[in-house]
């Protein structure tokens, strides 16, 4: 009664305030506007409806300016529950020549969508903080479930993952200045052309910054899209689980993506042709342009651009998995980008007719790769109808500097190096892997000798070729992200990537039974003020940033540390003020409950889902046992068989685990692909028996003393994966 007391005084209070001093319209539920209006100042809390289908506002009409004054739209006040939002802020629809400036919405799972609009703005406005999923994945492993795809939009699949923008049907318009942070997708669209999209500030997010499908004529450009990642655990895994900077898919073409900065973001540019384009071998992400764009610190790939033609060229990526990845590509430009600090500066896998020149590329562990596969996938309808030989790669005028490996080549025809290319402080140029390899001789490259700086600049090359005119009233696109550089900042939580605005306790090593700590934030004071299992912290209190250890004193114990921040101030990951000399708690705990696991494995050839509730019985009618034993820790993901004897594809799997805990709250994660099914002390927890890709269940149980945990698991076909964990709830 209290909490709903609190919550209906709240939401009175600001919707006084919506009603306070500057002239304009009241926004109410449901209402339509149809003609320029200005909206009064202030805050209003309107829930968001169930589905898409609800929004709160709708405007249509020609020849309209909307000026929200200000004014914010919230959509559900449980800030700290973002995969809880719902509804739909504003729809603009069915209209012409339409702006919107000076708007706030949060809360809702889609802030604004414009559908068929010929000549839309929007300008000023801030679509922070709505809906974004809870994250699996954590620091020592990661959650399959969390892998997001955007292979499908033609029925609108992308709206699942909620988005500040969606733009559907537009033409002509022009998104400036405009700032999306601690959501999922920032700006996305589908069959959207002609349209600009600059000055706009869209980082820290857990998706896509500005995502492009079936969406061509457009230029990108001025954008600041960093952080925009998932997937990510310095140390233990870097696999971005395809968030990316800049989003282009399924028959984008013509697009300019020009002075952005997307650095830290799982691929910073990300392109694929399409399923069409898959199954057709047709068609692609064809004739775009990127230029001078910075995608360093990417998990993945700096830049993807793969089954398409495409113009890359000034671009920089530094400490990237993959510099360029450019699987399957074809007649494209590579010029003048700067590539550093990465595993591999340019690999392209079974491309052909490429011109690699002008680039400037020091301290890859392999400058070039190029190579083909054995087969192609029969059902891949592109390597069907089309010559997917590694072949024809011209490259010339590159300065190559501290590789172990200059070109790593295999299986490819057609391949020019020269004329002078340079090279210095190298292992071996060429290393022809595999199947030999036809490389025209070399004869003209130079040797660079020991320089302070390369013999050519990038932009020599540049000049050759035809630069986008920077749009008027443009803005230098530079993240701040100096202090920050490199993927060690890629710091995730539960719900998206850390924004270095409040305090926050990152675990950077554990070194025997001692936990080392970075403590960051706003400038402040810190101090140690609670907690429990940990002895011997090396430090009481100090300032922002700041080295902290404890001494864990049992392995298996709870542990958890307290701290209390008092400073400038800043702003938490939901979107609230930390005010100036506000006493603000952080810290880090370890709730994990080791259980220990008996596995085992049949082949089947029946079929599970035919088994409703009748798992044992399924699994005594298959085939016989391999028994194996994990300690502690259940996370699998099979792409092969997963024991010996085992198919890969066909399986089951038994899991049965024992704990004796204390009495309390305790949550189950469950991540499958397949089917699933838990009993706990022979009562069904979860069922979730069907084909299905990597999907997370979370159960709550009261649970204290001894207990036994049965898993019943199915793999059909293709990728599987069984991950579950059991945490207590402190909360």
């Amino acid at each position: 009664m209290e909490k709903i007391l609190k919550g209906t005084i709240w939401i009175i209070w600001l919707s006084m305030w919506g009603c306070s001093d500057r002239d304009g319209v009241l926004p109410k539920e449901g209402m339509s506007i149809v003609k320029s209006t200005t909206i009064q100042s202030g805050v209003y809390v309107m829930e968001g409806g169930e589905t898409l289908d609800q929004p709160i506002i709708i405007i249509e009409g020609e020849d309209i300016v909307v000026d929200f004054n200000g004014a914010t739209l919230v959509g559900n006040t449980e800030e700290t529950h973002p995969d809880q939002f719902k509804g739909l802020g504003i729809l603009v629809r069915n209209g012409k020549n339409i702006t919107l400036k000076n708007l706030k919405i949060k809360g809702y799972k889609v802030g604004l969508m414009v559908e068929n609009v010929t000549g839309f703005m929007l300008e000023d406005s801030d679509l922070s903080y709505n809906y974004r999923q809870k994250l699996g994945s954590y620091r020592e492993r990661e959650d399959y479930a969390d892998w997001l795809s955007y292979h499908q939009n033609e029925e609108d699949e992308w709206l699942r993952y909620g988005a500040g923008v969606y733009l559907k049907g537009v033409d002509s318009a022009t998104v400036r200045g405009v700032t999306i942070t601690g959501g999922q997708n920032g700006i996305m669209m589908t069959q959207t052309n002609h349209s600009e999209f600059y000055n706009n500030t869209i980082a820290f997010n857990s998706g896509i910054g500005i995502g492009l499908y079936r969406s061509s004529w457009n230029r990108v450009m001025h954008n600041i899209l960093d952080w925009n990642v998932r997937g990510y655990s310095h140390g233990f895994y870097s696999r971005g689980q395809d968030s990316a900077g800049i989003l282009c898919y399924e028959q984008s073409n013509e697009n300019v993506f020009a002075y952005n900065s997307a650095t830290h973001s799982g691929d910073g540019f990300f392109l694929w042709a399409g399923q069409s384009t898959m199954d057709s071998g047709l068609g692609g992400c064809n004739g775009n342009l990127l230029w001078e764009n910075d995608f360093s610190y990417s998990p993945t790939n700096g830049i993807e651009v793969t089954f398409s033609s495409n113009i890359v060229v000034g671009n920089k990526m530094k400490e990237c998995r993959y510099g360029i990845w450019g699987g399957y590509s074809f007649d494209s430009k590579i010029v003048g980008n700067e590539i550093m600090d990465s595993d591999y500066g340019i690999a392209i896998e079974h491309g052909h007719d490429h011109l690699i020149r002008g680039n400037y590329l020091e301290n890859n562990k392999v400058g070039v790769r190029l190579w083909e596969r054995a087969a192609q996938p029969q059902d891949w309808g592109f390597a069907m109808n089309n010559d997917v030989r590694s072949r024809g790669y011209e490259i010339s005028e590159n300065y190559f500097k501290g590789h172990h490996q200059i070109l790593e080549v295999q299986a490819t025809s057609d391949l020019a190096l020269g004329p002078a290319n340079y090279f210095e402080a190298y292992g071996k140029i060429v290393d022809q892997k595999g199947t030999p390899s036809r490389v025209h001789e070399f004869e003209n490259y130079k040797e660079a000798g020991l320089r302070t700086a390369p013999p050519f600049s990038r932009r020599d090359y540049m000049a050759d070729m035809e630069s986008p005119e920077p749009l008027e009233g443009a803005l230098l696109a530079i993240g701040n992200y100096e202090q920050w550089a490199g993927r060690e900042y890629i710091i995730m939580g539960t719900y998206g990537p850390y924004d270095f605005r409040s305090p926050k306790a990152v675990l950077r090593e554990i070194e025997g039974d001692r936990y080392v700590f970075l403590l960051t934030g706003p400038e402040g004071n810190w101090k140690l003020s609670g907690g429990e299992g940990f002895e011997e912290p090396n430090s009481k209190t100090g300032t922002l940033p700041a080295t902290f250890t404890v001494r864990r004193t049992e392995e298996k114990g709870p542990f958890r540390v307290e701290l209390t921040y008092i400073g400038k101030g800043g702003m938490d990951e939901f979107g609230r003020i930390i005010e100036k000399g506000e006493v603000y708690t952080f810290g880090y705990e370890d709730v994990k409950v080791e259980v220990d696991w008996e596995l085992m494995w049949k082949n089947t050839d029946l079929n599970p889902e035919e088994y409703q509730g009748e798992w044992d019985v399924l699994w005594r009618q298959s085939g016989q046992a391999v028994t194996g034993k994990v300690e502690h820790d259940m996370a699998f993901a099979w792409w092969d068989a997963p024991a010996e004897g085992i198919r890969r594809d066909g399986f089951l799997t038994r899991a049965v685990g024992r704990l004796e805990v204390e009495e309390g709250a305790y949550q189950m994660l469950v991540t499958s692909d397949d089917g699933v099914v838990v009993l706990v002390d022979g009562m069904e927890v979860l069922k979730h028996w069907d084909v299905h890709e990597p999907e997370r269940d979370e159960i709550l149980l009261s649970l204290g003393g001894k207990h036994l945990i049965e898993v019943y698991h199915f793999d059909k076909s293709g990728f599987s994966t069984l991950d579950v964990r059991l945490q207590a709830v402190t909360q």
